[in-house]
């Protein structure tokens, strides 16, 4: 018997109703609560480092290392801003409204909360912060030329 090649037609088929299962609002309430959890863990790895429960480069530090340190703690303020963002986002968007200035300035505020310690690591995370706004902005004004 000849072997013969399915059309991609019939094959596209079948793939669709494979995915008829999953709706894209699903889709998008899953990823907001996997965005959620990774911010979680941002928080919760940021309170650890933030408080100086744990230091990771130990209590005698060179200016290098403090700079590292600072960033690091920074760093982890800004990924919980960020996945925070994403997620409040997107359950904003699967309930149809739009995330505006008073969420987003919650958002900061509870991620500036965490670096009142340190005022370089106040001044990372806000740097921070306003580079992911930015970003935000110029993604979304790129997404509706595009469309």
């Amino acid at each position: 018997m000849p072997k013969y090649r399915k059309d991609r037609k019939i094959i596209a088929e079948k793939e669709e109703k494979k995915r008829e299962g999953v709706s894209e609002i699903s889709l998008m309430y899953n990823t907001s609560v996997k965005t959620y959890v990774i911010a979680l863990i941002f928080l919760g790895l940021s309170i650890i480092f933030n408080t100086e429960l744990v230091r990771p480069f130990g209590t005698d530090l060179t200016a290098l290392l403090k700079l590292i340190e600072f960033g690091f703690r920074g760093g982890l303020v800004i990924g919980f801003f960020l996945f925070a963002f994403l997620s409040w986002g997107n359950l904003k968007e699967v309930r149809g409204s739009i995330m505006g200035l008073k969420e987003i300035f919650i958002l900061g505020a509870i991620s500036l909360i965490q670096t009142v310690r340190n005022g370089y690591v106040v001044l990372s995370a806000v740097v921070g912060i306003i580079l992911v706004c930015v970003y935000m902005w110029l993604m979304q004004v790129k997404v509706a030329k595009a469309s």
